[in-house]
């Protein structure tokens, strides 16, 4: 959850921006995104449901399709799903950070992604009650802070305008299907 609202709505927006050029294109592609991930959830409750056991998508797969079914999905899951997801969300916490702290030249780029994951592996392992309040705090405080980004935006800069549209459509260079579906897949 920290991850798809930090790294998936702080960091893709922008890029969701421009490619489509268009606010109203993006939100029809986080409706569409946010559509799709309400199917694969009602889907994978139906199968929770059907088979009540631990394993997730392996235990799905390998038992309504074939086991080298299950196998792949959860290989495919641990190489892009989970690691690949925290090693987003880690390089997403070293460019923010880089904007704050000042890092010596000689230090690798991936220094400070690298000790943000183990920090919290190391969080998970002594402690994993304590890791997930944090994680929970941590959701608390991204959706408080997007809400609060919400209402700010509003009431500072009000809804917006046809100007402020065609401003923004007239930077882009075209919103095209392949965009629109790239958006909605980052979503």
């Amino acid at each position: 959850m920290t991850g798809m609202i930090g790294s998936g709505v702080f960091v893709t927006s922008g890029f969701a921006v421009e490619s489509l050029g268009s606010r109203t294109l993006v939100l029809a592609a986080w409706l569409v995104g946010g559509l799709v991930a309400l199917c694969g959830a009602v889907a994978y409750g139906g199968l929770a449901r059907r088979l009540p056991k631990s394993g997730g998508e392996y235990l799905y797969l390998s038992r309504s399709l074939h086991p080298f079914c299950g196998f792949l999905a959860g290989m495919v899951s641990l190489t892009a799903g989970f690691s690949g997801g925290i090693a987003f969300a880690a390089m997403t916490c070293q460019e923010y950070a880089k904007g704050i702290l000042l890092l010596p030249a000689w230090m690798p780029s991936q220094t400070l992604a690298t000790a943000v994951i183990i920090i919290c592996f190391l969080i998970h392992i002594e402690a994993g009650r304590v890791a997930a309040r944090l994680n929970t705090s941590i959701v608390l405080l991204k959706i408080l802070t997007l809400m609060c980004l919400i209402i700010f935006g509003y009431s500072v800069v009000g809804w917006p305008s046809a100007v402020a549209e065609q401003s923004i459509q007239g930077a882009s260079t075209g919103a095209t299907i392949d965009g629109f579906a790239m958006t909605v897949v980052w979503v």
